[in-house]
């Protein structure tokens, strides 16, 4: 999980669940422990004042010290009249001498803020001077998100914008779309684990920011509570109207006499997808959202231990799949991702809050940290050796495996649920989703779901439940063929009955329901 812009996390409400805790989930912490930052039982305190430097660094917690970088291509100009006189490098892009100078000083002048694409190459950019802003075409250009001319983040500071062209095809939103060209980019973009190179790039970015697109998989797990929508954790997309996170949160228990259950009112919960900042609404790439339809938890989910903590969550609304939303791959039932090669290309993605309140601001943008795979039993060694475990023959559950052990990389609070992809062959592949950890940020690994693990479990409910009858915001119901429910669907991942069917006959009340018809060897050697 991921390090926030501050330890601001620690007080949300009781029903925001983080990555808990290791005395939360063994049940051995202290009878007078401090405020329980995961399960809410602490006292409202006033929030501190917002961080005033360097936010982009502080969800991982790897804020250094540094200078700030200052574009050298040309002097800065104090007045709008020495413009002319300064040399650019072609892209007509020119710095002032003030960071507190905002376009609207410059609107007598002709300047305001427009999208991109009403900037076109021939016309005067202001910027801060931080980074680049190109605009050399319309379908392509970048963006620098230091420069803060304009409050909007994707606009830019130009001259006489020409505000009647209209925004390319290729960034348009789904719902300006002739539905054939939304056919023909579903069927384009339903390809598992894309990493696309966007057709805007980001600059001003710091290492542990993510570039628009990067990671067309993650998505944003909310709760309506009071009329505001409030962030509860990661989630990636598996299917059309399934996303995979973890079962601790919708249903965990610390205390015997309060626990958390959100079962029986998962309506309160959304999903959204496509997201990248998710304090603005972007003109560029739109997210999709959908209500909660039902959750499926895991047959050996165990709410007092946190084992097998995996949740699929169907959505009321199939997404639909564009350059910036698409299903992340899935590995083979019981894959090892140990070995170093598997696991030199492996990320954690996700965001946090930013605020105490329930109206919670949310970090700015998407984040990332690589982090390996820890081999298991180094792993049980490194975490039966902290003060927490010392002493009492720690043993990692076959449900779970561990991430990171990097000082200063690391996963967080409140990023539960959010996947762990590593690269293969077939594009990013999910192996694991944050459930639990000792602090942040240490040398000592991170505890995760582990997908292999659970991968026949996972496939059981994308085979056996089917598709929504409808697209986000019901657009194009008629143009796709909607796969429904079935009593004996074919496996929708192409397991094997040597990888699956025993574990199927184990849980009756799931084969009962649905017996997934699984290939044979033969079927999947010459398929």
């Amino acid at each position: 999980m991921l390090l926030f812009a501050s330890l601001l996390l620690l007080l949300l409400a009781p029903d925001l669940q983080a990555r808990p805790q290791d005395c939360e989930i063994f049940g051995d912490c202290a009878s007078e422990p401090e405020c329980d930052e995961i399960f809410g039982d602490c006292e409202e305190v006033e929030a501190p004042a917002p961080l005033q430097e360097d936010p982009d660094c502080a969800i991982f917690d790897t804020c250094v010290e540094q200078e700030i970088e200052v574009d050298t291509r040309s002097d800065c100009f104090d007045s709008i009249n020495e413009i002319d006189s300064l040399d650019n490098d072609g892209r007509n892009v020119f710095n002032d001498c003030s960071d507190d100078l905002k376009c609207s000083d410059y609107a007598s002048e002709g300047y305001s803020c427009a999208n991109a694409w009403n900037c076109n190459e021939n016309n005067t950019i202001i910027t801060d001077g931080k980074g680049l802003i190109d605009v050399r075409s319309a379908a392509d250009f970048t963006l620098d998100l230091s420069d803060s001319k304009c409050p909007v983040e994707d606009q830019i500071c130009c001259k006489k914008p020409n505000f009647r062209v209209e925004r390319p095809e290729t960034q348009a939103p789904v719902e300006d779309k002739p539905e054939e060209k939304v056919v023909e980019e579903v069927a384009e973009f339903s390809k598992c684990g894309r990493s696309p190179k966007a057709h805007i790039t980001l600059t001003g970015l710091a290492s542990d920011q993510a570039q628009i697109a990067e990671f067309p998989h993650m998505c944003v797990l909310f709760r309506t509570q009071k009329g505001q929508r409030v962030y509860v954790g990661g989630a990636s997309l598996i299917a059309k109207n399934k996303v995979l996170t973890v079962a601790h949160k919708f249903n965990v228990i610390q205390d015997v006499n309060n626990p958390v259950d959100f079962r029986d009112t998962v309506n309160q919960f959304s999903i959204r997808c496509g997201e990248h900042n998710v304090k603005i609404e972007h003109e560029i790439y739109r997210s999709q959202e959908s209500k909660v339809e039902e959750v499926y938890f895991h047959p050996q989910y165990d709410p007092r231990t946190v084992k097998n903590n995996f949740a699929i969550v169907r959505t009321k609304e199939n997404f639909l799949y564009q350059e910036h939303i698409g299903p992340t791959c899935l590995p083979r039932p019981n894959e090892s991702f140990e070995s170093p090669r598997k696991s030199r290309d492996c990320w954690s993605s996700g965001w946090g809050a930013d605020s105490y309140e329930e109206t919670a601001l949310y970090s700015d943008g998407l984040r990332k940290v690589k982090l390996p795979v820890v081999p298991r039993d180094e792993c049980e060694k490194r975490l039966g050796s902290t003060d927490r475990f010392a002493g009492r023959g720690f043993r990692l559950h076959e449900s779970w495996m561990c991430i990171g052990g990097t000082k200063g990389n690391d996963t967080c609070k409140g990023d539960g649920g959010s996947p762990h992809v590593c690269k293969t062959e077939r594009g990013w592949t999910q192996i694991g989703a944050v459930a639990w950890g000792i602090d942040c940020g240490n040398e000592v690994p991170a505890v995760y779901s582990s997908v292999p693990y659970a991968m026949c479990w996972i496939d059981w409910v994308m085979s056996c439940i089917g598709e929504s009858d409808r697209n986000v915001e019901n657009l194009f119901a008629d143009a796709f063929d909607i796969r429904g429910s079935d009593d004996a669907p074919p496996s929708i991942n192409g397991l094997s009955g040597e990888d699956c069917q025993g574990w199927l006959d184990e849980n009756p009340e799931l084969s009962n329901r649905c017996q997934v018809q699984y290939i044979s060897i033969d079927q999947r050697t010459t398929g």
